[in-house]
């Protein structure tokens, strides 16, 4: 029991997850920062701050870890180049690495042991992941109604879809130049 000088007493918190003490407020918002500035992709569309969660593959998550670990490494081994430091292993070239950069790479390897970590803790952790993208049965017929369009020409594609819109009973038939079925 802990007993306050207000008067107050409290149980032990020796048991207790500490958020407060285990993590620090400045790496967090680092952290989010990071993230943030790397929510644009490639094709200019920003995706949602929770994307990662839908799942990636662990050797992609680990080629990524090891891939900034070892620029992190690189980058803090760092050596100005002199004509008196005759160790050529020592001699770095390019520019001295800066905070940003130092600390963009130790978010980055943060991420990716996250990353790691979250996949094993959901159970979702594999080698060979596949990430399985949830597809209604509608969308399902008509990725495939597109699909045989476009390699097969006139086709009629229909489902019928059970009660509980869990399977889907393709049927097909070819139409002829008026639109009939053959």
């Amino acid at each position: 029991m802990r007993k306050f000088t207000t008067g107050s007493t409290r149980d032990t918190d020796t048991t207790k997850l500490d958020y407060r003490g285990f993590f620090s407020p400045q790496v967090l918002r680092r952290r989010a920062e990071y993230m943030h500035e790397h929510r644009t992709q490639a094709d200019g569309q920003v995706r949602d701050s929770d994307n990662w969660k839908k799942g990636i593959p662990r050797k992609v998550y680990l080629s990524s870890l090891i891939r900034h670990v070892h620029a992190l490494h690189e980058r803090l081994e760092w050596v100005q180049p002199s004509a008196t430091n005759a160790d050529p292993l020592a001699q770095r070239q390019g520019e001295p690495p800066t905070s940003k950069e130092i600390e963009g790479l130790l978010c980055a390897v943060m991420f990716n042991a996250e990353g790691l970590l979250h996949e094993r803790l959901i159970g979702r952790d594999t080698p060979e992941q596949v990430v399985p993208t949830v597809v209604t049965p509608v969308e399902r017929v008509e990725t495939e109604l597109g699909r045989f369009k476009k390699y097969m020409g006139n086709l009629h594609l229909a489902c019928q879809v059970d009660k509980h819109y869990k399977n889907c009973t393709h049927y097909q038939t070819f139409l002829d130049s008026s639109g009939d079925p053959k």
